[in-house]
């Protein structure tokens, strides 16, 4: 899924850029112990080439103790910055 914003910056001379936004997941079904897993991503495109990103994984699995089969869930949330300047 991508969005596109359009914003108008005034610095003497009125000009349109075009700001990119982008979400984006996986999804991931293991039938054998019954875990889901996903990955949803947000990036931000805040200048040409330089990026905010926010990442959030979730994993469930079996853990396996006695005989008996306990799910153990692991979530993650990652902040990126990537930046970039042009000399």
């Amino acid at each position: 899924m991508r969005f596109w914003i359009r914003t108008n910056r005034v610095s003497g001379v009125a000009e349109d850029e075009l700001v990119r936004v982008q979400l984006t997941g996986i999804y991931q079904k293991n039938s054998f112990d019954n875990a889901d897993n996903y990955n949803i991503r947000l990036s931000w495109e805040f200048s040409p080439l330089s990026y905010v990103y926010l990442i959030y994984n979730r994993g469930v699995a079996g853990v396996a103790n006695n005989l008996t089969v306990h799910p153990q869930t692991e979530d993650h949330l990652i902040a990126k910055i990537s930046y970039l300047q042009q000399f």
